[in-house]
């Protein structure tokens, strides 16, 4: 999955850079491959940004 367009400005409203911000979404994208075990549909997509949301509170 490619990283969303607004990933940079999610980044800055965290405090932290694009390659940090780059590094949480991809943790985010496998993860919830691992528990959805595909890489399609409307509750994989909604899993990867909640993870990566919370993955980026966590980090600010």
């Amino acid at each position: 999955m490619n990283a969303p367009k607004i990933l940079p400005w999610m980044a800055r409203r965290a405090g932290i850079d694009d390659q940090h911000a780059l590094r949480l979404w991809q943790r985010a994208v496998d993860e919830s491959e691992k528990s959805q075990g595909c890489k399609d549909g409307a509750n994989y997509h909604a899993e990867v940004m909640t993870r990566f949301i919370d993955a980026i509170s966590a980090s600010a």
